[in-house]
């Protein structure tokens, strides 16, 4: 889940309600689809990571970073 506290990114752009981006994995985990962050308006965001286990336990885990129109172009 990415998002900018007011926006939530989904596969197909934006969205005001949060929803799941899926990646592929067991061990190691991969979303394919390149974000292309020249799309973002500028600003703060945080990209938030769960994962689940067969046992149900769940783990979660949050970065930020920050689109100044400069520097990265994909995330």
């Amino acid at each position: 889940m990415t998002n900018d506290g007011k926006l939530y990114l989904e596969d197909d752009g934006f969205s005001t309600k949060p929803g799941w981006l899926t990646a592929t994995g067991t061990n190691d985990w991969s979303y394919t689809n390149q974000i292309q962050t020249i799309y973002f308006p500028q600003g703060e965001y945080q990209i938030t990571v769960q994962a689940f286990d067969t046992k149900g336990n769940v783990g979660k885990k949050y970065n930020y970073f920050n689109i100044g129109g400069v520097g990265v172009t994909f995330i």
